[in-house]
């Protein structure tokens, strides 16, 4: 069987349609055999996730297919990587792969050869219109304008004339009203995030896209700099964060809000170092007071995240295990529905698309491989207490609070000097409060650190066997820091 693939993104004018693609692709096709069509409109070629591409490699690998033809390359896929893959696929299986418009086919040499020269180029041109789209979305926003996408809660899209051009923006909907609700109750009345989402839901205000409210969305709301008056003590703010403010202080006039861009790495959902983030002052009126915004921002600092590593019921290994390739913490899943109840691992990087971790040890054999290990140390312990040990700051640490020292020095000579303007005062302060907060707790752990000295261990001769989860957890952790895994490899690192 032939098969002809088409794929289209978007319409466009100046696009070929996928029927076209089709009827192009037919006439390669020899007559005696059937034919199937494979049609993906809507999805890009980055990569391969597209129902009938997927379709189709697997008819590929099922014998189905004897031949591919395609109206152009890049149709198939702009990845080389992806092309790659999917090529050795073909191979594998004896199918040619044919271009109508490059006049190429795979079942000669030359053939093969211009194939590979040809998707060098094509992923060439796709990474080159995702580095001109990047470049234009920061140059926009460099200006003022809301870059595209959905409007914050409370706004909705809309254009400004600007010197002559229409500029997008954000405008003012009747749902504000509920976002001076959210930062007032937040910053003076007595509710915590939990308590105001309640309220909300209680009092028939609909959250963002008309769902409910939670912890999550209310705290991401109240972080959007989209919503404050940005004036000095926002600029000082996010300075005092590390933040890339490209606006000069004297462009915070009180009355415009701004936007924060870069926050998440492209294509993940990991949050970026503050110092990759850029703020940008936006060409809209903001509508909370810096005052306001602030309280809520200092607030929400306060919130700490409560740690769940090493508490679940899966294994006694819980917040122990982490990749080998990657370094993320690798989750213990356990399908309910199997009698044997195998632990299957997952790694929390290749969730986010970030590690191509797929593990083929399995949850059971760590603990086993792992427990082992663990009763070999046990049966060598002695009953007398390990020698104390003191520990003082390590080498960075020390470095650190000296260069904090020389910093908070410099600011300090450079007020004295007269070489503050007044407008920047303000942020000077904030500066060297924050090194000031820093210094004190690097000063304390090192007079903690000089004071103390680690717990003597001792060992009673457990059987670790016949400890329940919790104790085994509580004998893991007095002697596992962590533990390596790998696709079908174990690495403990020992605290001993």
């Amino acid at each position: 069987m032939q098969a002809c693939y088409a794929r289209q993104s978007i319409d466009k004018k100046d696009s070929i349609s996928i029927e076209t693609q089709i009827e192009l692709a037919k006439k390669e096709c020899i007559p005696e055999e059937d034919i199937e069509e494979y049609r993906d409109k809507g999805y890009s070629g980055k990569n391969t996730k597209r129902p009938e591409w997927q379709r189709m490699m697997r008819d590929v690998q099922e014998g189905k297919i004897s031949r591919i033809i395609v109206y152009r390359i890049d149709r198939f896929s702009r990845s080389l990587l992806d092309f790659s893959n999917a090529w050795e696929i073909m191979k594998d299986h004896n199918v040619d792969f044919i271009s109508v418009n490059e006049k190429f086919d795979t079942s000669t040499p030359i053939g093969k050869a211009m194939l590979f020269i040809l998707m060098v180029f094509a992923q060439l041109e796709r990474e080159t219109i995702a580095e001109r789209v990047a470049d234009n979305y920061y140059a926009r926003t460099k200006l003022g304008n809301w870059p595209g996408g959905p409007a914050p809660y409370g706004f909705h899209n809309g254009r400004i004339e600007i010197a002559g051009k229409k500029c997008p923006t954000l405008i003012e909907n009747d749902l504000m009203e509920h976002v001076h609700t959210i930062f007032e109750l937040y910053a003076t009345g007595n509710y915590s995030l939990g308590s105001l989402a309640k309220y909300l839901d209680d009092n028939g205000i609909s959250g963002i896209q008309r769902s409910n409210w939670c912890n999550v969305s209310l705290a991401r709301l109240m972080k959007n700099p989209a919503y404050v008056k940005a004036d000095a003590d926002v600029y000082a703010y996010y300075k005092a964060m590390g933040v890339n403010v490209t606006n000069p202080l004297e462009d915070f006039d009180g009355e415009h809000g701004g936007m924060l861009i870069g926050k998440r790495e492209r294509g993940t959902v990991r949050i970026k170092p503050k110092e990759e983030t850029v703020f940008n002052l936006g060409n809209w009126e903001g509508v909370i007071s810096s005052e306001l915004w602030l309280a809520c921002q200092k607030k929400l600092a306060k919130n700490k995240q409560i740690k769940t590593s090493g508490i679940g019921k899966k294994t006694w290994l819980s917040g122990m295990l982490k990749c080998a390739s990657c370094g993320r913490s690798v989750r213990v899943l356990v399908n309910s529905s199997v009698k044997s109840k195998i632990k299957y691992l997952n790694c929390t990087g290749h969730v986010e698309r970030c590690c191509d971790m797929l593990f083929t040890i399995r949850g059971n054999e760590v603990e086993e491989i792992v427990a082992e290990e663990l009763k070999r140390i046990l049966q060598q312990c002695v009953d007398e207490p390990l020698p104390a040990e003191k520990k003082g700051l390590s080498a960075r640490e020390k470095i650190e609070l000296q260069e904090i020292e020389e910093k908070i020095q410099n600011l300090i000579n450079g007020i004295a000097g007269g070489n503050a303007a007044a407008v920047t005062m303000k942020y000077i302060n904030a500066e060297i409060a924050r090194m000031e907060e820093r210094r004190s707790v690097l000063a304390e752990a090192a007079l903690e650190a000089a004071a103390s000295v680690t717990k003597p261990v001792v060992c009673d001769h457990v059987e670790f066997d016949q400890l329940d989860l919790e104790e085994k957890k509580m004998v893991a952790r007095a002697y596992i820091d962590h533990i390596k895994v790998g696709q079908n490899q174990v690495e403990i690192i020992w605290k001993v």
